[in-house]
């Protein structure tokens, strides 16, 4: 029994009140009476988690008389917040909450209405998850703070330099890409296929400079793998502009160790530079481009 509460404290990772912090202590300390007095008190300020204790210490009997009916309606209760509090650690009581009054009543509602908070706890914790990513590439990257908020979305997936580079572009192509994703999942193809149009417009600079970039990347290399190495990241860097998802299988066979690695000649290395000026030149789809540079390894 005493793990089992144990369990509950620990699952519920939410920072205690003062009345909670000491219930909790006097719980550690095996004074059940003075920790379930603690709980009572601090549950009349509406806190979830000592509302909780309170309905487990009479469903378990602890330090009180067992009284299931009794927790089972402090469960309700807790129940009913949903209404108003959908924070992941309001959401996480609340599914314990449903969890303990199914125990007790094998009512299936219970256990279809946990699965509905459940699914409401993980997209809230992605959601969550989600904008913690975004602060952290902005912090590192304030240069693609240009984005409006609303589109920030898979931000992180570019190259910093190209929001320092168009800034103006970006922001655009970031909210057209929303905009794109959107129509897509409503199967608007004819709007699907006007923001390509638009969005092969905006993007044909940035991808030129790309271009510019790797070809200057190819004239610094010293070793056959260096190469590999410009094409690789070439691919990663135009990847989230085109939406052709560039597979780990690809990804392995651009930046694939096992070849021997050798010192390029001044001919060499100029004529794979040739080469890709007249791939870039000759091939305006990146699937032809990728198909023609892999050769070029």
């Amino acid at each position: 029994m005493r793990h089992f509460i144990i369990f509950l404290l620990f699952t519920i990772s939410i920072l205690a009140s003062t009345l909670e912090d000491e219930a909790y202590k006097a719980y550690k300390n095996q004074n059940y009476i003075k920790a379930f007095r603690l709980y009572k008190e601090d549950a009349k300020n509406h806190n979830l988690k000592s509302m909780l204790m309170v309905g487990v210490f009479f469903e378990k009997g602890l330090s009180v008389p067992q009284n299931k009916k009794l927790a089972l309606k402090i469960y309700k209760a807790i129940i009913k917040e949903i209404k108003y509090k959908h924070t992941l650690k309001d959401l996480k009581i609340i599914s314990i909450a449903l969890n303990r009054a199914y125990a007790i009543t094998n009512d299936n509602r219970y256990k279809e209405l946990l699965s509905k908070i459940n699914k409401l706890f993980y997209k809230q914790n992605n959601k969550e998850n989600l904008n913690k990513d975004i602060q952290e590439y902005l912090y590192v990257c304030p240069a693609a703070k240009v984005v409006d908020s609303k589109y920030q979305e898979g931000i992180w997936e570019f190259d910093c330099n190209l929001f320092n580079k168009f800034p103006k572009r970006m922001a655009l192509f970031m909210k057209l890409r929303y905009l794109r994703e959107k129509a897509f999942s409503n199967d608007q193809n004819e709007l699907v296929a006007k923001i390509d149009n638009e969005i092969d417009l905006i993007i044909d600079p940035i991808i030129k400079y790309l271009q510019k970039d790797t070809i200057d990347c190819y004239s610094k290399a010293i070793y056959n793998t260096d190469i590999k190495s410009c094409n690789y990241d070439f691919f990663a860097r135009i990847d989230p502009l085109k939406f052709k998802n560039f597979s780990n299988d690809l990804a392995k066979r651009l930046s694939n160790d096992n070849d021997i690695e050798y010192r390029l000649s001044t001919f060499e290395k100029q004529k794979l530079i040739n080469k890709l000026i007249d791939i870039f030149s000759s091939n305006n789809s990146v699937k032809n481009i990728y198909y023609h540079i892999v050769k070029l390894q």
